[in-house]
């Protein structure tokens, strides 16, 4: 078996450990329903990323997706909008956080 798609073989891996966990977890606490939810989702979701990353034809047509000029330029856009979403949040937080230990000095 040869893995064409390492990023979405270590992807599935990750579900996979994630889902084991999950299990251990419930195991020794108690299962609820959005724990068995969750195990399910993580451990379907652990298995297509395997099956994607050892079809080879599979892993060429997510190959072919990641370098479309379109999704590229989404990328871009959505990254240079968090970016600054994040930068307004931060300066933000850092006003409140500076006027809230100006506060404190004053009493």
């Amino acid at each position: 078996m040869k893995i064409y798609n390492k990023k979405n073989f270590r992807l599935g891996i990750y579900f996979f450990v994630l889902a084991a966990g999950l299990l251990i977890t419930g195991f020794l606490k108690e299962f609820k329903p959005r724990g068995l939810v969750m195990i399910a989702v993580c451990f379907i979701i652990g298995v297509c990323f395997l099956l994607r990353s050892l079809s080879q034809e599979l892993s060429r047509k997510d190959l072919l997706d990641d370098m479309d000029e379109r999704n590229r330029l989404i990328h871009l856009k959505s990254c240079s909008r968090a970016n600054g979403i994040t930068q307004v949040g931060s300066v933000i937080l850092a006003g409140i956080i500076s006027e809230l230990v100006w506060q404190q000095m004053q009493i």
